[in-house]
């Protein structure tokens, strides 16, 4: 009898299987090998810096964006995979269109807001 191995995929791997999947919603990577493997990295980091604890509200946002136009899929469906409300995708993009100031201003306040949570949790 053989002995079964369980097989670890990471969240990308888990992304691109959905996708392919759910070929009618999202766009596939197209080009050669080499330029879909370049991409593929480039997504599958993306995903990694999503899933971080100590991603800043603006990088999840340009994460956000980068996957929503690479894959051309809608906030929805990336909050789906992801598990988060549509209204953070929605408002992580509309954040991207601000002044350039100001989203630094919601990032540095989003931090201070966490830090004070994490402390009166911790207490």
């Amino acid at each position: 009898m053989k002995a079964m191995t369980a097989v670890s995929t990471s969240p990308a791997q888990t992304w691109r299987a959905y996708c392919q999947q759910h070929a009618d919603r999202f766009a596939s990577i197209e080009g050669t090998a080499a330029a879909r493997k370049k991409i593929e990295r480039w997504e599958e980091q993306r995903i990694e810096g999503l899933l971080a604890d100590n991603c800043a509200v603006t990088d999840k946002a340009v994460a956000f964006r980068s996957i929503v136009e690479l894959r051309r899929a809608t906030a929805r469906d990336v909050a789906t995979f992801f598990n988060v409300d549509p209204q953070i995708v929605v408002l992580g993009l509309s954040l991207l269109e601000l002044p350039n100031r100001i989203p630094q201003r919601v990032s540095t306040a989003a931090a201070v807001r966490h830090s004070r949570a994490s402390r009166i949790k911790a207490a």
